[in-house]
């Protein structure tokens, strides 16, 4: 669990550095939720796009949230999954930038970066196999 927490800490100050609205200015647990609210992309928009690049989320209404909730204003991510696969600090900083790509770009841009995002994804999940029986 020191690790999980120690990944989702990094994962968020990384987030923040990029301009990111991380709510309660970071975490204590497994979990960290994005405000979007001002980025040009919703939650729904922004959980499809980390979906083509590799990266489950999850799109979540935040406090006040305006939108739908079928599309949100905020984005949930979390990291027990990849700390029990054994990505470390140095991924969540990679992944980091990656989400922080898929937030800034448009539409063009994206469509244009997508399948380098996700050989680079790719790439990190290489170094940490599935355990296989």
């Amino acid at each position: 669990m020191k690790k999980v927490i120690e990944n989702t800490k990094t994962l968020a100050e990384e987030l923040k550095y990029w301009g990111c609205n991380v709510l309660t200015q970071g975490t204590d647990n497994h979990l960290l939720l994005l405000d979007l609210r001002g980025s040009g992309i919703t939650g729904k928009d922004l959980e499809s796009r980390l979906e083509e690049v590799g990266i489950i989320s999850n799109k979540n209404a935040i406090p006040f949230d305006t939108e739908k909730k079928t599309i949100t204003s905020g984005l949930r991510l979390g990291t027990a999954a990849v700390t029990s696969r054994g990505l470390n600090t140095h991924d969540m900083i990679k992944i980091a930038d990656i989400i922080h790509i898929c937030i800034d770009s448009d539409d063009i841009e994206f469509s244009l970066i997508k399948e380098q995002l996700l050989l680079e994804i790719k790439d990190i999940c290489k170094k940490y196999p599935l355990y296989k029986d």
